[in-house]
């Protein structure tokens, strides 16, 4: 894999969470193949159109932000592998306010694979799963 090859793997995944984070979720859904999967909260979705769709009717107050670490990408067949690890944090707060959270709300892992399509990295395949889920502080 080239440098060039790598930034753009790494930048696709970044953009990505930032956009959901942004709630810009067509631009979100606009990181997919015409076929890409990705495997959440127990369904595929399939497609920019599907992926855009899971995001409507998302309560406006919710406010999450995706720290991602431990990347990996790795040259495959047909692109690039990857692997990462997210903190997510994630608080309601009315428009212009800043939400309070204790700490994340859980701990996710992502792999999965990367095309070009017309030029442009896309997730082919993006499977999501649950790790830890982080227990509110009592008091």
């Amino acid at each position: 894999m080239n440098d060039a090859d790598f930034i753009a793997g790494q930048q696709l995944i970044l953009g990505f969470y930032q956009a959901v984070d942004e709630a810009r979720f067509s631009d979100a859904a606009k990181a997919f193949s015409d076929h890409g999967e990705w495997h959440r909260k127990g369904e595929v979705l399939t497609g920019p159109a599907e992926v855009e769709a899971a995001y409507f009717g998302r309560a406006t107050d919710l406010h999450t932000r995706h720290v991602i670490t431990n990347f990996l990408l790795s040259d495959s067949a047909e692109g690039q592998d990857f692997s990462v690890y997210i903190t997510l944090y994630a608080g309601k707060a009315a428009e212009g306010e800043t939400p309070s959270v204790s700490g994340p709300s859980m701990v996710l892992t992502s792999h999965g694979s990367l095309i070009q399509q017309e030029g442009v990295w896309k997730f082919a395949h993006k499977s999501t799963q649950r790790q830890f889920l982080i227990q509110p502080q009592q008091g």
